[in-house]
């Protein structure tokens, strides 16, 4: 496949989900959604999808040419999962550490260990008390 035919599919799959949520506005509202006071207006919308379209073909692009997927079905599955896969992707990195790769050098796999325990301390267990502890 092509960076463009990447670049569609992931869009496409962007406006799939764009297209369904605003459908299901439609039926929640009656109407369309921006007439009604606390809904965004028509152009905050178009924004949106835009900026959902762009995400999507963007990740569809990079996975493609990297080989991370191989056809328009990862490449529309990407742009479908594009916001789940930014939210996954900045969480990781704030975990490991990559920040610091900016910063200056790399962590260590230890250091990298170590830092993702303190950010992300344990449960308890409860032991059946009132208070669950």
């Amino acid at each position: 496949m092509t960076v463009t035919e990447y670049a569609v599919w992931g869009m496409f799959g962007g406006f799939a989900v764009e297209g369904l949520e605003f459908a299901a506005a439609i039926r929640r509202t009656g109407t369309w959604p921006w007439r009604l006071r606390g809904e965004p207006g028509p152009l905050a919308l178009v924004v949106s999808v835009i900026i959902r379209l762009a995400v999507g073909a963007v990740l569809a692009v990079a996975c493609g040419t990297t080989g991370q997927i191989s056809g328009p079905f990862g490449a529309l599955a990407v742009g479908i999962a594009a916001p789940v896969l930014v939210e996954r992707i900045a969480r990781h990195a704030s975990v490991t550490g990559l920040a610091d790769i900016v910063e200056g050098e790399p962590l260590k796999d230890e250091e990298r260990t170590v830092e993702a325990r303190a950010s992300h301390p344990p449960e308890r267990v409860g032991t059946g008390g009132r208070d669950g502890r």
